[in-house]
C-alpha cells in the first residue's frame, strides 16, 4: 500500500486543514459507540505495578524506573493527564476472588448517577436510590457488615508514564482520601496537577495496596504545551473523556472605541499604571514572606540536598542534634527530564 494513503504526522498536516478542536468534536462523534479494544492500564498486583496493553499482555514495571524516595519508599513516577470527573462505581454480587481479578463487575456506572446501559444486572434505576451506594451496605471479605459501602467508588486517572505512553489508573476507594489531599495541597499553592510529576506509591503501614501520593517536581516548561495536546489524544479522551483544561485560555480583553478618546485613554493608561504598581507590591510582599520563610527553615534545620535522578533538586530537613543516617542502598534510576522530552518528540 503507498504511503499517500496513510494519515499523515501533524507536522506535515497543512495548516488549512488542522484544526484540533474540530477533530475533537467531529471524531468523537463519529466513533460514538464504537469501541476500539481496551485501554493500557496500570494494575495494582498486591504491592505492585503491572503494565497492561490493549491486548491484555502485561508486563512488570521495570524496576530501574522506580524511585527510591527519602522515606525509604520506592515510587512510580507519572504525569496525571487527565482525571475523569465523576467518580466510577462498581458493584460486585459476591466477594472479591483474587483469581478473578478483571471479572466484569455485575452492576457499575461510569457517572455515579445510573447504572451503565452494559451493567449484567442493573440493581437500581438511580445510583442515588441505590441500597448498595449507602454507608453500612458494605460486606468484608468474611461477609461480615462493614462501615463502608457495597457499591465501591473508584477515581479514574489518564496518566502518562516514561516508556509506556498514556495509561489508565484506576484509584481504589481507600486510596481516594490520600488522592484528595495531594490535589488539595497542590491546589493550595496554585500548582495545576498535569504540570508537575507526582509520584506514586504504597502506604507500607497496611497490607492492602492503598496508594499514596508525592510531588515529584515541576515538568520543564516545554513540556506544557505538549501535555495539553496529550489531554486531547484519544486515548486520554478514552479514558477520561471531556477537553483540555490544562493550559488557560487567553484573557479577553474589551477593544477601545474607535477614533481619538483622550478621556479614556487617560484612564486606560491610569488603570495600566495602577495594576503594574499593586502587582509589584504583591510581589515584594511576596518575595518578603519567602526570604522571612527561609531564614526561620535554615535556622531550625539544617538541609540536605538529594537529587531524584528527574532533573530536579530536593531537600530533607535534618534534626540539629542528630546526624543523617548513611544511606547504602542505591537509588533506583529513572527518565530525565530530557529523555521524557525525547520521548514526547521535544
Amino acid at each position: 500500500m503507498s504511503n499517500d494513503l496513510m494519515i499523515p504526522e501533524k507536522a506535515s498536516v497543512p495548516s488549512y486543514i488542522l484544526n484540533p478542536e474540530l477533530a475533537r468534536q467531529a471524531n468523537e462523534a463519529a466513533s460514538a459507540g464504537i469501541s476500539t479494544g481496551f485501554p493500557a492500564r496500570i494494575k495494582l498486583s498486591q504491592k505492585a505495578f503491572v503494565m497492561v496493553d490493549s491486548g491484555g499482555e502485561e508486563k512488570s514495571f521495570p524496576a530501574s524506573k522506580l524511585y527510591l524516595a527519602p522515606d525509604e519508599q520506592m515510587y512510580m513516577p507519572m504525569v496525571v493527564i487527565k482525571p475523569k470527573t465523576a467518580l466510577s462505581k462498581q458493584w460486585y454480587a459476591t466477594a472479591f476472588n483474587p483469581s478473578e481479578e478483571g471479572k466484569q463487575p455485575d452492576c457499575f456506572s461510569h457517572d455515579s448517577l445510573r447504572p451503565d446501559p452494559l451493567a449484567l444486572a442493573p440493581q437500581s434505576e438511580s445510583c442515588a436510590t441505590c441500597p448498595h451506594n449507602q454507608f453500612g451496605s458494605g460486606k468484608d471479605q468474611a461477609g461480615n457488615p462493614s462501615k463502608g459501602k457495597a457499591c465501591s467508588d473508584t477515581k479514574i486517572l489518564a496518566v502518562f508514564v516514561a516508556g509506556f505512553g498514556i495509561n489508565m489508573l484506576r484509584i481504589p476507594p481507600d486510596s481516594l482520601k490520600n488522592f484528595g489531599v495531594y490535589i488539595k495541597q497542590l491546589s493550595a499553592q496554585g500548582i495545576p496537577v498535569s504540570n508537575v510529576k507526582t509520584l506514586i506509591g504504597f502506604d507500607s503501614t497496611v497490607t492492602t495496596p492503598r496508594l499514596v501520593f508525592k510531588f515529584g517536581g515541576y515538568l520543564p516548561e516545554a513540556m506544557l504545551p505538549k501535555v495539553s495536546e496529550l489531554q486531547n489524544s484519544l486515548e486520554a479522551l478514552e479514558i477520561a473523556g471531556g477537553v483540555s483544561t490544562a493550559l488557560p485560555a487567553p484573557a479577553k480583553t474589551e477593544a477601545l472605541p474607535q477614533g481619538p478618546d483622550p478621556a479614556i485613554a487617560a484612564k486606560a493608561e491610569a488603570d495600566k499604571k495602577a495594576a503594574a504598581a499593586a502587582k509589584a507590591a504583591a510581589a515584594k510582599a511576596k518575595a518578603d514572606a519567602k526570604a522571612k520563610a527561609d531564614a526561620a527553615a535554615k535556622a531550625a534545620a539544617q538541609t540536605e540536598t538529594f537529587d531524584m535522578d528527574m532533573g530536579l533538586d530536593g531537600t530533607v530537613e535534618m534534626s540539629t542534634t542528630e546526624a543523617p543516617p548513611a544511606d547504602t542502598t542505591p537509588a533506583a534510576s529513572g527518565p530525565s527530564d530530557a529523555e521524557l522530552m525525547a520521548e514526547l518528540g521535544l
